[in-house]
């Protein structure tokens, strides 16, 4: 599996796919607190998102804020059976 990657190093590709927005795939995501190191990260599954001339945002289904991400990496590929 993948190791998690920092925002601040790299983010999701972006691809565009004739919607108004363009978007990366599904990546898992952590918020790991900088306070407190021996804290849980929270964990949710995001997509990358951007619309023309807009700054890129995170985007998830749900109702809960998870407040900024810190890291990411790719989902795993799914199973073969």
């Amino acid at each position: 599996m993948s190791e998690w990657i920092s925002v601040k190093d790299m983010l999701p590709e972006l691809k565009d796919n004739g919607d108004v927005y363009i978007h990366s795939d599904f990546v898992l995501c952590a918020n790991i607190p900088a306070d407190n190191h021996m804290a849980a990260p929270e964990i949710w599954i995001f997509f990358l998102e951007q619309e023309e001339g807009e700054k890129p945002r995170w985007a998830y289904i749900g109702e809960n804020n998870p407040g900024e991400i810190t890291h990411w990496m790719p989902l795993p590929s799914p199973p073969k059976e």
